[in-house]
């Protein structure tokens, strides 16, 4: 489940390594600048319409760190920053749990698309 807070962290990390200012971002992904602003204050919670206009102006910008800090932020070459580092040891040892779990814990697999479609995938 997406972490409010953990969100706001890393769209603050995004925002310092494009070296934009929220006015600026709000901008290149067509929303409103308070939008940005209530996101960052908290008050908001980012939509998925939110989260794919960041992909779609950002493609480099990897959806896993994004969402849920897995991999990193970049989908092109990996950062030196001590928050990146952290980020991909908690995956590594999160991927290594994932691998003894049996087919059966598997729920769902949802697959998004870049036009905001979904589909969702049960095991029988």
């Amino acid at each position: 489940m997406l972490q409010q807070e953990e969100f706001i962290n890393r769209l603050k990390i995004l925002l310092e390594q494009k070296q934009l200012s929220s006015s600026s971002f709000a901008d290149t992904i067509s929303v409103p600048r308070s939008s940005i602003s209530h996101l960052l204050s908290g008050r908001n919670k980012p939509s998925l319409e939110f989260v794919m206009k960041i992909v779609h102006s950002y493609p480099d910008v990897d959806i896993n760190w994004l969402l849920f800090g897995k991999e990193s932020i970049s989908k092109h070459s990996s950062l030196n920053s001590d928050s990146n580092t952290l980020l991909e040891e908690n995956f590594s040892t999160e991927r290594h749990s994932t691998h003894q779990k049996q087919a059966s814990d598997v729920e769902k697999i949802v697959v998004f698309y870049k036009n905001g479609v979904f589909k969702e995938y049960k095991p029988s």
